[in-house]
């Protein structure tokens, strides 16, 4: 959520405007970020969910979004991404890069 990793900063982030977006479209959200999710409260309350866990932010996911470069997100495992359930990651930090050759999941990459 946060528009760069360590921080708690989400001004002008792209996590915010997507968010935004998935709700106008009537989107279930679990947000995860090791720093930001109490400034992200202050935005969306209770409409979307908050969870300190990437893995319990994956579980049952249709689709997951990498968007802050946090160290945290280089752990997802093979068992994170099998507890989906759509195994699609947009992953516009190139995070997933351990995971590749481990796992079958569809990621968009974006960026470096």
């Amino acid at each position: 959520i946060a528009f760069k990793p360590n921080t708690d900063d989400i001004r002008d982030s792209v996590s915010i405007t997507l968010i935004k977006e998935l709700l106008k479209n009537n989107a279930k959200v679990v947000a995860h970020d090791p720093m930001a999710l109490e400034n992200a409260k202050k935005i969306f309350k209770k409409k979307i969910q908050y969870t300190s866990s990437i893995k319990d932010a994956l579980k049952n996911s249709d689709c997951g979004v990498v968007i802050t470069d946090w160290k945290d997100y280089e752990k997802i495992s093979k068992k994170d991404v099998a507890n989906m359930k759509n195994k699609i990651i947009i992953d516009s930090r190139r995070m997933l890069k351990r995971i590749k050759s481990e796992v079958d999941y569809f990621a968009f990459g974006i960026g470096n």
